[in-house]
């Protein structure tokens, strides 16, 4: 993976956990709810870091 990929996918998921942490700060996102999408934004950030891991779990 090209590192220009890396870094806007990095951004991308640094921006959506922001955004949800924004909308449960605004309760605008229910807490039960706003906790999925934090673990997938936190497992985007974790798979463009290590990429093996998706290659590996492919």
């Amino acid at each position: 993976m090209s590192l220009q990929i890396k870094i806007f996918g990095l951004l991308a998921s640094a921006i959506l956990v922001i955004y949800i942490i924004d909308l449960v700060r605004k309760k605008k996102l229910r807490e039960e709810y706003s906790f999925i999408w934090f673990v997938i934004g936190l497992s985007m950030i974790i798979f463009l870091l290590r990429f093996d891991l998706i290659v590996a779990l492919t």
